[in-house]
């Protein structure tokens, strides 16, 4: 289930305050890892009219907010769109990315609970090597695109930030008040979207292959999904 960073009404009696940040859904989040620089909150919107709905059952209130353009600057609306609409595209792909690591490290869990079940049972030296080798195949590709051995601030100083560190650099940067969108910045943006490109081909090759692979090798092995203890003979 992805984890976001979004603020959520309370399910609880009596009467309940709920302010809204002018921003977007959260951001889907790696548990228990830190990423230099990393603000799960959405993007602040555009200026506009917007609506606030609240329903319970088939009731339902709604009320208009408008949000003025900022009264230090002159922005035009096409400024406004090109801004929302490159940091979109930079949220989508740390959502991407962060749903591949998610499910990786959700399948490296699996295989060391299969070759951990299996343990030292005859006639599976190759399953259990086969694991190992997917299991280090995933945590390899896992190293190209985040760096999961930090664990706070001072990390960042021993290993290199990972690429969704990038891409959270870049949406912060651009998400102010001030829309103009540098062309470093979108330049910056169009070379980390191509390399994840390549890492998602790669990951993609290593799902059709290779775990296809280890699945057929493992039901060849006709395995039990529990294993009864034995018996005590008296």
């Amino acid at each position: 289930m992805p984890i976001q960073q979004s603020a959520m009404l309370p399910m609880k009696p009596g009467l309940t305050r709920f302010t809204w940040d002018f921003r977007t859904g959260g951001l889907q989040k790696i548990p228990n890892t830190f990423v230099l620089g990393a603000d799960y909150r959405g993007h602040r919107v555009a200026q506009g009219n917007y609506k606030a709905r609240m329903s319970y059952g088939e009731e339902s209130s709604t009320v208009d907010i408008v949000i003025l353009d900022p009264p230090d600057i002159s922005v035009s609306k096409q400024a406004w769109s090109a801004q929302q609409s490159l940091i979109e595209n930079i949220e989508g792909r740390i959502n991407e990315l962060h749903k591949s690591i998610n499910s990786t490290m959700e399948m490296n869990g699996k295989i060391k609970s299969i070759l951990k079940q299996i343990g030292s049972s005859e006639g599976t030296e190759d399953l259990k090597d086969a694991g190992k080798k997917l299991e280090k195949k995933i945590s390899d590709w896992q190293s190209t695109v985040i760096e999961l051995r930090q664990s706070g601030f001072q990390d960042a100083l021993n290993w290199p930030a990972g690429m969704n560190a990038e891409f959270f650099l870049i949406k912060s940067s651009l998400d102010t008040y001030d829309p103009s969108v540098p062309e470093s910045y979108r330049t910056r943006f169009e070379d980390l979207d191509a390399a994840w490109t390549k890492h998602k081909a790669v990951l993609e090759e290593i799902m059709d292959k290779d775990v296809k692979a280890f699945n057929e090798l493992y039901r060849s092995k006709d395995l039990p999904a529990l294993d009864a203890p034995e018996k005590e003979v008296n």
